[in-house]
């Protein structure tokens, strides 16, 4: 449902179904590509586009001028800025997440936060008023190229800076408005630049501003396919393909690099999920030993002579079994390995009890531990059999995990997941 909503919002709001259903892709679903989930996204982000022209006609948020290209030559200049934007980009993501540090130290005054980033913003606004808002008045004007230098070099510098200082002291919003008014902006100052070295007749400073914003917008959320499809749906130019492929790539590239992923990601690592293993590797977060274990469990009293337990193995689909005391705790485990070289001992089969063979120092997991942590325990120690216990505190036994049964789980739990 998130991704639906995210695909039908940003149809809806830029004009833009393909770069909306590929958003939700990119970002909302992982890129992990579904065919059950596709469908869905595709009829959302039709229907949102569909409403929109319904209700305010087929109007995108941004009025794109005319896309021009002027000479090849500009192709080495595209790509010098898709560097620039990814060195940009990154120093971006450095800034939110060291502004997000800094105000989550306040623990004890945690109230705190909002009302001191919105006193610092404020207070840069009183002075700088142009970075307030969502600034797409202002990315209208860098785009038709109706902003004043000096205005341009502030934003650049202090938009940054109050968003990051806005998110990270816990106001609500998000980046995808803020990456598209700094890449506008950003554009505009390189076109400017552009312009100058190559005495251009035409003005290259909106066609910059134009694909600064799907630049940054990809080299900070790593989503280059929605950049491209975005700017292209936009302008409805094909001349604008080649140039915004170029920069969205290269910034998309130059910021992983230098800070390893896109914002959302390094947001999710601090919280210890890694959005960039593959299924197979987020299968094994997911999957809980209570939905696999086997409940009904066949433990053998610790008091067992060694006679009794070879008598009754032959009656059991078990060859390792849990041993527990007279209140059901687990005390031990023991298999057949462990009594192997007794079991022509005659005189001696009445005399020993299972406890003095078995382990008695065993390793347990618990109904939520993931088979993250089961394999991790494995690893440790190759037993055949895992006793489920209650809780990290608790002896008392609820199930067993088999390498079988565990196997058998993620096996199937791969299998569904390809075929959804």
């Amino acid at each position: 449902f998130v991704a639906c909503g995210v695909a039908s919002g940003i149809a809806a709001t830029f004009n833009a179904p393909v770069a909306g259903v590929l958003f939700a892709e990119e970002i909302a679903l992982l890129r992990d590509f579904k065919v059950g989930s596709f469908l869905p996204i595709v009829i959302s982000s039709a229907v949102g586009t569909v409403v929109s022209h319904a209700l305010r006609g087929n109007e995108p948020v941004f009025r794109v001028p005319p896309y021009e290209f002027v000479n090849i030559n500009e192709l080495f200049f595209y790509a010098a800025f898709g560097l620039l934007l990814g060195v940009f980009a990154s120093g971006f993501i450095r800034l939110f997440l060291l502004a997000e540090e800094r105000f989550s130290r306040l623990k004890r005054h945690s109230r705190l936060k909002p009302v001191l980033g919105g006193l610092i913003v404020g207070f840069i606004g009183i002075f700088f008023p142009y970075v307030l808002g969502n600034g797409y008045d202002h990315v209208e004007k860098a785009l038709q190229d109706r902003l004043p230098l000096l205005v341009i070099l502030g934003l650049i510098l202090l938009k940054p800076l109050a968003t990051s200082i806005t998110l990270g002291s816990g106001w609500p919003g998000g980046i995808f408005a803020p990456a598209i008014f700094i890449g506008a902006v950003t554009g505009n100052a390189f076109g400017k630049l552009v312009d100058f070295i190559l005495s251009s007749p035409v003005s290259l400073s909106s066609a910059y501003a134009t694909v600064g914003m799907g630049t940054f917008l990809a080299a900070v959320t790593q989503a280059p396919l929605t950049s491209i499809f975005l700017i292209f749906e936009m302008t409805q130019n094909y001349k604008v393909v080649i140039p915004i492929m170029i920069s969205s790539v290269l910034g998309s590239v130059v910021a992983r690099l230098i800070v390893g992923g896109s914002l959302e990601s390094l947001e999710l690592s601090k919280a210890g999920i890694n959005i960039e293993e593959e299924v197979e590797g987020r299968i094994i977060h997911l999957i809980q030993a209570k939905d696999i274990m086997t409940r009904d469990v066949e433990t053998i009293p610790e008091g067992m002579t060694l006679r009794k337990l070879i008598e009754y193995i032959p009656q059991s689909h078990y060859t390792t079994f849990p041993l527990v005391d007279e209140k059901g705790n687990l005390t031990g485990i023991i298999s057949i390995q462990d009594f192997r070289g007794w079991i022509f001992e005659e005189s001696i089969k009445d005399l020993v009890v299972v406890k003095e063979l078995a382990t008695l120092n065993v390793i347990t997991v618990t109904p939520e531990d993931t088979l993250y942590k089961v394999f991790k325990k494995w690893e440790k120690k190759p037993v055949e059999i895992l006793p489920v216990v209650e809780s990290s505190s608790s002896k008392k036994i609820v199930g067993v995990l088999s390498r079988k049964d565990v196997i058998a789980a993620y096996n199937k739990a791969l299998s569904k997941k390809t075929l959804d």
